[in-house]
């Protein structure tokens, strides 16, 4: 699995949906990943709202063998603001072969002076090296 290097045609071809200032560490993603975010994107039509994506090895939230810390990093935690949001964005995760699936309760949020009480995120990897076809509900 190629990286994602800042010179990478990848994000000239995502650009349009995922840029890199978005990712706390986007030249650390899987290449593959990330087109298949992009083709979740555009399907689901939900804004890509990354809220954690490759991780350090000493950022230890949720479990320690978590796919954020592999290299390239094939996870991503996106920020949902209701409940069509999350339906939208795992149905086109599903559809595009998304194996491994986290959905995660939030609180409510206000952005933009719009209040959104349904808020939460969603975890979507495609790891090889952990449990495949699972979606959980708490890390």
């Amino acid at each position: 699995m190629p990286v994602a290097a800042v010179d990478h045609s990848v994000w000239a071809n995502v650009r349009k949906h995922i840029k890199p200032e978005e990712l706390r560490r986007p030249y650390e993603m899987d290449v593959d990943f990330l087109y298949l975010l992009y083709q979740i994107r555009v399907e689901s039509g939900v804004p890509l709202r990354f809220i954690s994506d490759a991780r350090s090895p000493d950022q230890d939230v949720g479990v320690a063998n978590s796919a954020h810390h592999l290299r390239p990093c094939p996870a991503v935690d996106l920020q949902v603001l209701n409940a069509n949001e999350r339906y939208r964005l795992v149905a086109a995760a599903l559809k595009h072969g998304i194996k491994r699936i986290g959905i995660y309760p939030g609180k409510p949020v206000t952005i933009a002076g719009k209040k959104y009480k349904d808020a939460g995120s969603v975890h979507l990897d495609n790891s090889m090296q952990h449990p495949r076809s699972v979606i959980w509900t708490r890390y």
